[in-house]
C-alpha cells in the first residue's frame, strides 16, 4: 500500500487515505461525513453466539471468611458484568479471597469477564457493598 495512489469517493471528492487487504490492487477510501465530519464505516456482523438471555441482580458483599459467592461457575454464562455499586472497595478472586489478596473493585467501578467459566467471590475490609452483576447466558 505504500506506493498506492489515492482514490476519489463515489462523488469524486479527494479521500485522505485508504484501507486494502493487501491481495487486493484496489485501495477502499476512507469516506467522511460531510455534517459530523465522523468516518462513515459500514459493516456487517453475525450471531455467532446463538440465543442468549441477560439477568441482574444486587448482591450483598460482606468480610464474611472466604468470601461471598457473586458468580457461580456455569459453562453456560458466556459473560458477566459487575459494578460495584457500594461506598467501599470490593475484592474479587476464587474461594477464600481476602483483602490482602483480593484484584480490587473500587466503588463505583466495573468488572467484566467473557469466555470463562469461573467461580468469582467477593469480600470487602468491614462493611457490607452492594454488587450489581449481569450475567449473559447462552440460552
Amino acid at each position: 500500500m505504500a506506493d498506492a495512489v489515492l482514490e476519489r469517493d463515489p462523488n469524486h471528492a479527494a479521500v485522505s487515505g485508504g484501507v486494502t487487504d493487501d491481495a487486493n490492487k484496489y485501495t477502499e477510501p476512507l469516506r467522511v461525513d460531510p455534517t459530523t465530519k465522523r468516518l462513515k464505516v459500514t459493516a456487517t456482523t453475525t450471531d455467532l453466539i446463538g440465543t442468549q438471555t441477560r439477568s441482574v441482580a444486587a448482591v450483598s458483599v460482606d468480610n464474611t471468611l472466604g468470601g461471598v459467592s457473586i458468580v457461580t461457575a456455569d459453562s453456560t454464562i458466556k459473560s458477566f458484568i459487575l459494578y460495584n455499586n457500594g461506598t467501599a472497595t470490593v475484592f474479587l478472586g476464587p474461594s477464600g479471597v481476602t483483602a490482602a489478596n483480593g484484584l480490587p473493585l473500587a466503588a463505583g467501578s466495573s468488572f467484566r469477564e467473557s469466555n470463562i467459566n469461573i467461580a468469582l467471590y467477593g469480600i470487602t475490609a468491614g462493611s457490607t457493598e452492594n454488587v450489581r452483576v449481569m450475567l449473559i447466558k447462552e440460552a
